[in-house]
């Protein structure tokens, strides 16, 4: 992370750490409903389940010593998570992730047969796969 001259290297990375992991549950778990109107369905935030701290990646996390003016951090990682899953998942299995939350039941399967050997999927028809072999491998090593 390039923020000029990190004043306090240690809050620099603790906003990019609770960036990535809001990022991460953004993209693996919330999902909100909205009534026609614009209006949140939910009353109460009872089932929120965001992700938590144990489930969280270990995170590798270098700030760019440059000299220059110390800038702004803000929360970097938390608009980018879901994209790069989306990304890597289409890499990895071929499908297109086009809403969220990821889940595997939520995913159409695009993914070309040529990559079902490496993906370790149990291809349940060769002419028209089903749901079971869509992301629900991937998915469980993200989780």
């Amino acid at each position: 992370m390039d923020v000029g001259t990190a004043v306090n290297p240690d809050g620099v990375r603790a906003q990019i750490e609770g960036s990535a992991m809001w990022g991460v549950s953004i993209a693996l778990f919330e999902q909100a409903h909205v009534k026609d109107g614009g209006a949140l369905q939910v009353a109460n935030f009872d089932t929120y389940t965001p992700l938590r701290m144990s489930r969280m990646p270990e995170l590798d996390i270098r700030i760019i010593a440059n000299g220059e003016a110390p800038s702004g951090c803000g929360e970097p990682a938390v608009t980018v998570m879901a994209p790069a899953m989306a990304n890597a998942i289409f890499k990895a299995a071929g499908a297109r992730v086009r809403s969220l939350p990821i889940t595997a039941e939520a995913q159409p399967y695009y993914a070309n047969p040529r990559d079902w050997h490496c993906m370790n999927l149990t291809v349940a028809t060769c002419q028209r796969p089903t749901r079971t072999v869509t992301l629900s491998t991937m998915l469980s090593r993200l989780r």
